[in-house]
Order: structure tokens, then sequence, then C-alpha cells
């Protein structure tokens, strides 16, 4: 309690003012600035005021029952202040009409205070600057704050279980972080059975308090939208039936803050939800509860948003329609479906069911290898012969030899050892029997073909007569698949033997151009990735940038939701050679790192983390990952994954003093000689360097390829020095600190931004932009523009 001294805006009686909305009530009162106050139930609107108001003379009225007799009768003073409260239960257009003429009245200070955002009918006072507004944001409690009134009321909570649970569940909310205390106070101990009852108690609350004061229509629809969550206009008539849901929403907006609305789409706030979906369980018996779960994820499933379709439907005893999401999930290839997300789904049908769906099988089967059980995916390809042979269907039969085919090509623990006479035997399988193949990957989503849905860096050895074979065949299989592959294989692995560049890019972007016509996008990601990296080599890394965000933006339109993850994992890859640990570490600190179940689908991720922790000298975590990871390559035989485990493993031993680390380093060094792999070295640059520098031409290594190797990782170090580095930048010698702001209108200006134009998007006067560039030509020791991005484009610092 001492403690709580030190908080000016802590009082006595437990009350603490949200401090942004207290700011601004007392600016606007101090120049009887009208003001409207929102925030849904809860967050203190009322007390605020009384707070603000309780030694000023004032007028305080409730919207409820207002008349505009009422207001004209009040005999005001020449200086007055008003508050008229529950704004959201002014339903009279005249009395609307006469509180918007009072804000033109001399003298009188009004203070409105209502539920929802500004009414439309205030949009035209707050515009004219007759009116401010404060909204709920200013309201909430900060974390700090939340935990300062549990102190007050005598609650200690560990810091883990109000980070974790109270503080999302409130939203700032100091009514909902008052039900657990009181409990608290009374003797309770926290549970987990003791927050459940409570968070149903405060839900409880609104439905009784709040939204049984709205029309039916619109708690019917709230409902009904609850299992949405978000919506579009168009999801919310399909969802409710009805075709004046705008007139409703719009109607609803008014009742209270109920949802926010960004580009066209309508997201419904977290208490809105669970207390609707608390009614729900009271006012619907089960089949019309089952109803609404089957429309709801129905809508769900024609979004593309398939893991929560499926939980709506298995929430709503769907089974039907289980069944079929399932079937059509299997039909689309591992990295662009669901599999790892739903394979809980598949592996708990019956056994009988499966079976008889050629389907299903094929998906056990691919889920199994997938899931690094060979034994059984293998078990299921022989279930899936049995049913072609014996199916006496000829349709079914041919779907059944389709998936064989796939599986054949496709399974990942296969390998890609013998995968030109299997594409051989598919190529003849699909003319003499007119089978219709599945949709195919080569990449899974990666950024990679040599390490894509399989690992062919075997095929690098003798690329262009492997690309001659290839090319027989790959269009009757692969059919989309087939356009950019050859060319965009061959600029790869001409890329990673550390090839010309120019004919790198040439080929990828021949490549490019033909995916582009009729392919497949999945290639395109890969081609652009890989001119990424041409450009990342030759020390343009802000073209890199540039590259990929195009590809990202191109991503998120087709909905490629794997190629945007490894997108963003390749652009936090450029901030670890730029030696921007922090922005690394924040992207890695919003993707989901599964630390208990491994998904294979997500290695590129999962190898970028093992960098980013290396980068925080976090040898533990990246032990961790990296064991996961080079089991999974060792049992799948993956070449390319085995090296570059090894090749960051010797760094680790290396840093943290382990002899072993030259050893490590000399087998990879000799593998990879095998196929002439220079980028993989090279890319880890100033981390590699010293290692390489110690260690010398190891025996067994062509000098040549040595002297390739250790001249690449040279230059990228060179260029990057402050890739994974053990120190801080500050301390390196000769490092250019530019303030934030500075680097800002650098990077404006790299875009080709004028001053004025900069001046406008960071919203600051020209001659603070002048200045931002004066300081920053002078740190880099430069006279102008084009010199000063010259100088810091070779210091990473665009």
């Amino acid at each position: 309690m001492a403690e709580m001294e030190h908080y000016p805006n802590f009082q006595k009686d437990n009350y603490i003012h949200p401090k942004a909305a207290w700011d601004k009530l007392r600016m606007a009162g101090a120049r009887r600035q009208n003001v409207y106050l929102y925030a849904a139930t809860g967050y203190g609107k009322t007390e605020l005021l009384h707070r603000y108001l309780r030694r000023r003379r004032h007028i305080w009225l409730s919207g409820e029952g207002l008349t505009v007799e009422t207001l004209q009768e009040i005999a005001l003073p020449a200086e007055a202040t008003m508050v008229i409260d529950d704004l959201a239960r002014v339903l009279d257009p005249a009395v609307r009409r006469e509180i918007v003429s009072m804000l033109d009245q001399p003298g009188l200070w009004l203070v409105l205070a209502g539920r929802c955002p500004l009414p439309s009918w205030l949009t035209g006072p707050y515009v004219n600057g007759r009116l401010s507004v404060i909204p709920e944001e200013d309201l909430r409690l900060s974390e700090k704050e939340i935990a300062q009134l549990y102190l007050s009321w005598g609650v200690q909570l560990p810091r883990n279980l109000l980070e974790k649970r109270i503080i999302p569940l409130v939203e700032g909310n100091p009514l909902g972080a008052r039900l657990l205390a009181v409990e608290m106070s009374r003797g309770s101990s926290y549970t987990e059975e003791l927050m459940n009852d409570l968070t149903r108690k405060f839900y409880e609350y609104l439905n009784q308090a709040i939204y049984s004061e709205w029309p039916e229509e619109i708690r019917e629809m709230m409902m009904q939208l609850s299992l949405l969550e978000h919506f579009t206009i168009q999801q919310a008539e399909e969802m409710t039936g009805r075709s004046d849901v705008n007139r409703l929403l719009a109607q609803a907006a008014e009742m209270g803050n109920l949802f926010s609305i960004k580009d066209g789409g309508y997201t419904l706030r977290p208490a809105v939800i669970n207390s609707m979906k608390l009614r729900m369980e009271t006012v619907c018996d089960r089949v019309r509860k089952n109803e609404l779960l089957r429309r709801a994820g129905t809508i769900c499933e024609k979004e593309g948003n398939i893991p929560r379709a499926l939980k709506l439907y298995q929430d709503g005893q769907c089974e039907k329609e289980i069944h079929a999401l399932l079937i059509d999930n299997a039909r689309r290839y591992p990295g662009g479906g669901y599999y790892y997300e739903l394979t809980p789904a598949y592996l708990a049908l019956p056994e009988e069911e499966v079976r008889s769906s050629p389907d299903l099988i094929a998906a056990r089967s691919m889920l199994y290898s997938l899931a690094l059980n060979a034994t059984e995916s293998e078990r299921w390809y022989a279930v899936l012969q049995e049913y072609a042979a014996d199916h006496p269907d000829p349709e079914e039969h041919r779907l059944a030899e389709s998936w064989l085919v796939y599986l054949d090509i496709s399974l990942p623990h296969r390998g890609s050892t013998n995968l030109i006479e299997v594409l051989d035997e598919a190529a003849r399988k699909i003319q003499t029997e007119r089978l219709v193949m599945p949709e195919f990957s080569v990449t899974g989503g990666q950024p990679s073909l040599i390490n894509g849905s399989k690992d062919f860096c075997d095929w690098t050895r003798d690329d262009q007569t492997m690309a001659f074979q290839l090319e027989k065949h790959v269009g009757e299989v692969l059919g989309p698949y087939s356009k950019g592959l050859v060319s965009i294989g061959l600029a790869e692995s001409l890329f990673e033997k550390g090839g010309n560049i120019y004919k790198v890019l040439e080929l990828a972007n021949r490549g490019l151009m033909e995916t582009m016509n009729g392919g497949k996008f999945e290639l395109e990601f890969v081609g652009a990735a890989l001119v990424a990296r041409v450009y990342l080599v030759t020390g343009h890394p802000g073209d890199s940038v540039k590259t990929l965000e195009e590809i990202e933006t191109r991503a998120q339109q087709r909905g490629a939701r794997r190629v945007v993850r490894n997108v963003r994992a390749m652009q936090s890859r450029i901030k670890l050679w730029q030696g921007r640990v922090e922005d690394a570490v924040r992207w890695m600190e919003n993707e989901p790192q599964n630390e208990i179940h491994f998904n294979v689908l997500e290695r590129y991720c999962y190898n970028t983390f093992v960098r980013v922790y290396m980068a925080q000298q976090r040898y533990d975590k990246t032990a961790q990952i990296l064991m996961r990871l080079r089991s999974y390559a060792n049992m799948e035989k993956r070449p390319w994954l085995q090296m570059e485990g090894d090749l960051l493993e010797s760094i680790i031993r290396y840093r943290t003093g382990n002899p072993l680390w030259k050893t490590e380093l000399t087998q990879v060094l000799r593998r990879a000689e095998s196929y002439h792999f220079v980028r993989l070295f090279c890319r880890e640059g100033a981390a590699l360097l010293p290692l390489l520098q110690e260690l010398g031409c190891p025996e067994g290594v062509d000098e040549a390829y040595w002297q390739e190797v250790l001249g690449k990782t040279r230059a990228m170090a060179e260029a990057y020095p402050l890739y994974l580095s053990t120190n801080a930048p500050a301390a390196l010698p000769g490092a250019v600190q530019l303030s934030e702001r500075a680097l800002q209108v650098l990077r404006l200006q790299d875009r080709g931004l004028t001053r004025s134009e900069i001046a406008r998007q960071l919203q600051l006067s020209e001659r603070s932009v002048k200045y931002q560039c004066e300081q920053a030509y002078h740190k880099l020791g430069t006279s102008n523009k084009v010199e000063a991005l010259s100088a810091a484009r070779k210091l990473n610092l665009l």
C-alpha cells in the first residue's frame, strides 16, 4: 500500500483515474469545450464525471425519458455545466435536435456520455469543432493500473496470472476486475474453476443489465452473429436470413460499443461474443443451436477458414458436413490445405468410414508420412491399393488409381531417388487410364525447390540432364505446376553452386514469366524468393525487402497463408543480416512455435527461429529446435536440411567452446563439395567466417572449392557485419548510430519521396525533415542525398 502513494492518480477510496480520459476531460473543462464521452458498461464513465464535477455546480440528466420540454424549462445561469448521461436512450429526433442546438448555447458547457462511438446525429458538431470526443480507449485502465486496483483491494495475484488471464479478459474494465477481487477478498483461492465461474457471472451481468434492454430483433441478430465473430454484411445476411442487417447493425451501433468496422468487415468485441453465446445456451434448444452452428460453419468454410468451420461443425454435431469438409481438404496439397491443423479430426474418424473413401484413405497415408510414421503411411497406401483392385465401380477405381499415382510422387518419406521412373509410370497411367490428378505441390509453400516438398539435392549434381528428363513428363503429370518449374529449378541450382548471378537472374525471371502465364503461385514465390536472395548477396537488401513485400501482398490476396508466413520469415532473416535483432525477435514472438508438436510444414520458420535465438545467444533454445530439425532431416533422408543443421550446430559449438565444431564443419564441407554448394556457407557470413579462417582448408576438400567458399563468405561478412553478432551494434568499431527518425527519413528518400512528401507522411514540418537529413549526412560522412543513401546501403541501414 505504501507503494501506491507514488501514483498521483491513486485515490484512497480505491478509485483510479484513467489518466488519458481524466486529462482530456480536464482540458475540455478548462476551455469549456463540449465533450462526448463513450465506453461500454463498467468502464466508469459516470463515476469519472462525478469525480471531476463533485466540487462544481452542475446539472445532471439521464437520456431515458428526456423531452424537449424538460431541456427548455431548465433555468440556466450565465455559466452552466450540464451532463446528459445514457445518451443511447435518447431516441426522439426532436430531443436530439434540441441537444445539438444546445452545443451552441453561450455559457453552457455540455458533457454527453454514452456507450457507443460518436452517433451519426452528432457527427456534424464534431466535424465543425463544436464537440470533442473521449473514446473508450482512454477509459481503459492500463495493465499497471489494473494491478494497482488489485493491490488497493488487498488482493495479490501472481504476475503471470494477471498478464495471461485477468488483463486480456477484463480489457481494462474495472468492473470485470472487481468481480474477481470481491471473491478473493472473501477468502476464495484462485482456481481455474473460480475464474470460469466469475467469467460466466460477468457475461450474465451484461445480458441482464445491458442487453436485456435491446429490441428482440437486435438481440437475436447479435446472438447469431456471435458464432461468426468476424463478418461482412453479406455473411450477416446469410447467417441471419435477414435483408435488413444494415439497418439493425446501425441501430445496434448507437446502443453500445459492440463492434469495430474495418475495410467493410465487422468484428464483435469479446464481451459481446461471449455473453451472446451464453444467451444462446439459455434460449435455444439443441436442434436450433445445431442449425445455427451448421450455418456458421458453412459460411466459414466458404471463406476458407477451415479449422474454424470444422470446430463449428463439431460443436453442432454436423457429421455430414464434417465428412465432406475432410474430403475436400484431403484434395488439397499439404502445403495449401490444413493437414496439420485437422489431424485430430482425420484420426478420429472410424476406420471403416475411412476405408469407404479413397480420398480419406489417401489423406491418412499422407498424414502419417508428414507425422514421420512411414510404417503407417505405407499400410494405408496398401489399403488404397486393395480398394483400387477390388472396387467394381470404374469411376471409384479411377479415383483410387489417381490417388495412388499422387502418393507415389508426393509421399515425403519416399524421397526423390526414383522419382524420374515414378514420373514415367505416372505419365503412362494418366494417358492409358484417363486419370485426373489431385492438386500437386513441388514446394510445399517453401521458398525453395531444392528443399521443397522433397529434397532434390541429388538432382543438382547433373541438373541439365535432369531438367531435360523432367521436361518430357512434368506437363502431363503436374499440369499447371510444370510452368516455370524447370527454369526456376535450374536458376536455384546455379545460384546455390555460386554460379553467374546474371545467368541466375535470367533463368529465374524466365521461370517467373512462365509461372505467371497460367502456372501456380507457389512457384512464383520460389522465383521471387530467389531474386530476393540474389539482391541480398549483391549488397542490395532494400531491393530484397521490396521484392518480398510485393510477393507477400500477392500471397495475402490469394489466401496463401503458408507462403505469407514464410515470406515474413525471410524478411526476418534479412533483418538479422542487417543487425536489426529486435525486429526479428518481435516477428518470432508473434509466430506459433509448436514447442510440443513438431510440424514439418513449418521447417523454414523453425530454421529462422534458430537464427534469431543464436542472435540472442540463447543456445539452449537453438539446441532444442535444431535437435528436432536434424532428427526430421535424418529420418526423411533430406541432405539439405542435414547439412544446414550440422553447419548451424558447428557455429553454436564454436561459440560455446566445444572443440567438436572442427570435425562437424569439416564433414559439412566435404559433403557440400559433392554438390558444389557454396551459398549454403556464405549465407552465414559474419557468423561463420571466424570458423573458416581458424579451420583452414581441411583435408579431403578441394582447395579451389574451399577458396570459393571462403571468398564468398568473407564478402557476405563484410557486407553484413552485424549478422548474428555476439557484440551489441554500438560496440562495433565504426558503427553509425542514427536516430529512428533519421532512419525513417532516409528510407523514405530511398523510395524516391521528396522532402515535402516525407513531411506529410511523417507529419513533420519540412524544416524538421531537412534537419534530420543534415544530421544523417553528417554522421554518415557525406554531403548530399545520393552519397548518404549509398553509404547507408553499404551499412545495411535501409
